[in-house]
């Protein structure tokens, strides 16, 4: 016989074991949940760190891409400043670049000046890339030193002399006949292939200039050139441009090497994309908001003193009232300093001020008793007419106080080929008109003479002054033939002269 009965401690233990196996069903039921959603947050953040990736690796290959776009445009635009400058032998003499830009020294015509200009171009060009993108870059940005050669700079005296000859300090005489700058630059014109004399550039530096470029046809002739690399690596490399970056730096590099061991004629590589006239009015342009007002001279002798540039009446008269012909004329001129703002200043006699100083020095150690009767007298200075005093006029010596000169310092730049004036037009001024000059027989002669024993340049908006029996007759320089750069040379040339119609 069997008899069923129930076990306390069997329940018991079931009950455990089923509340047990319920716990573990939920604790694996939660870390398969919790694994699903670390799989999926897992799967988000990689491809977040993934576009993150992308995102960073487009900005740095916008970097290079924009680094080395600035690095062609700054390229072009040296070798076109350099084009121009070449034209009409341009010699960088001076102890850095103008206006904003950074300082170097470089000779005169040489490679090095290119390379200089070049590898300050490259590192503007990264820099500009490392802080803009590659579609609003700041032009200015691309370049840390202007490819505009820069000249002495120099105070103002004056000086006797009719036309356009300047006076400079021995020191210049010996740096450009020493042969450290550039074996051209010989002040007789024995050096660079013609018998004409080394010219300058003379002119009052914009204290408001932005540095380069600053003026508006420069400025667009870079935005060209920045379309054109842009065009240019489109039809190249198309979309896949940022992948063929290595190989397109290693030819940069080697097209840059060549460029400064290319001759004089294989530098104007671009000529046939845009036409050199484009080039020098961009330059021109740039000039025209470098200087205040700027002509040109040769000189007459060397011995000013040290940091001083004679100049004469009419050197001072172009730089100082620049006319509608003047290079930099009143369109040029619209937004910048007033001419008529420049600070002037005479030339003061040195003699008579150690004397003046001198006789006040006396006046002070005597006393009232020393004089007669012990009381004090006052005495009259003798009265130096200074333009009397000034008996020698020839032409470079000083002229004290004879008449205005800018108080400003002067720029100098030398020029070893200006290109041979075949033409002029000269307009007589008002006053020449009410004295007679149409009345004049032979006029085209006697200017012919003048120009020949007065002038050795001849720039757009200088004044030309002639004498006839004792009558002054002065007259605008309107045109110049040829008349890229706005200056022609007088000397060994046949220049005709033609009478231009009154204003």
């Amino acid at each position: 016989k069997i008899h069923c009965c129930s076990n306390p401690q069997s329940t018991m233990d079931f009950d455990i074991a089923t509340r047990r196996l319920q716990r573990d069903q939920q604790t694996a039921l939660a870390r398969s949940r919790a694994s699903r959603a670390a799989r999926t947050t897992s799967a988000k953040a990689k491809k977040e760190a993934a576009t993150s990736r992308a995102q960073a690796e487009r900005r740095l290959r916008e970097k290079k891409l924009a680094g080395e776009r600035n690095k062609k445009v700054a390229d072009r635009v040296v070798r076109c400043v350099r084009g121009v400058e070449r034209s009409y032998g341009v010699a960088n003499v001076g102890d850095g670049a103008t206006g904003s830009a950074a300082s170097s020294q470089s000779p005169a015509l040489g490679a090095s000046s290119t390379s200089a200009a070049l590898a300050s171009a490259t590192a503007a060009g990264n820099t500009a890339a490392s802080n803009t993108s590659a579609m609003e870059v700041n032009i200015q940005s691309i370049f840390t030193q202007s490819p505009i050669s820069s000249g002495w700079k120099l105070s103002a005296t004056s000086i006797h002399g009719e036309g356009d000859k300047i006076a400079l300090p021995p020191s210049i005489l010996e740096t450009l006949t020493s042969g450290s700058l550039s074996s051209d630059l010989d002040p007789w014109g024995g050096g660079n292939g013609s018998r004409r004399p080394l010219a300058f550039r003379i002119g009052i530096l914009n204290p408001n200039y932005e540095g380069f470029p600053s003026s508006k046809k420069m400025k667009s002739l870079v935005d060209k050139f920045r379309e054109e690399v842009i065009e240019s690596e489109a039809s190249v490399f198309g979309s896949n441009i940022a992948d063929h970056m290595d190989s397109e730096n290693q030819s940069m590099r080697r097209q840059l090497q060549s460029d400064e061991n290319m001759d004089e004629a294989s530098d104007n590589d671009n000529d046939d994309e845009i036409d050199r006239n484009t080039y020098t009015q961009a330059y021109l342009d740039e000039l025209s908001h470098l200087y205040l007002s700027y002509t040109h001279a040769t000189v007459v002798e060397f011995t000013q003193e040290e940091g001083c540039v004679g100049l004469p009446e009419p050197i001072a008269k172009s730089l100082l009232q620049p006319n509608k012909h003047s290079l930099v004329g009143p369109e040029q001129r619209q937004g910048m300093e007033d001419t008529s703002d420049i600070p002037t200043k005479l030339t003061v006699d040195p003699a008579l001020n150690s004397t003046s100083k001198q006789s006040n020095q006396e006046g002070d150690e005597r006393s009232p008793d020393d004089l007669d009767g012990g009381i004090a007298m006052d005495i009259d200075t003798p009265h130096h007419d200074i333009e009397s005093d000034n008996t020698d006029k020839t032409p470079g010596h000083p002229a004290y106080g004879a008449f205005p000169i800018p108080a400003s310092l002067i720029a100098i730049t030398p020029l070893t080929s200006l290109p041979a004036g075949k033409s002029c037009t000269l307009t007589p001024t008002p006053s020449s008109i009410k004295n007679g000059f149409y009345s004049l027989q032979n006029v085209k002669l006697v200017l012919e003479q003048s120009l020949v024993r007065t002038r050795a340049t001849l720039s757009k908006g200088d004044v030309v002054r002639t004498w006839r029996r004792g009558v002054c007759f002065d007259l605008i320089v309107s045109q110049v033939c040829p008349d890229g750069l706005g200056v022609v040379s007088c000397v060994d040339t046949d220049l005709s002269v033609d009478i231009g119609a009154p204003e």
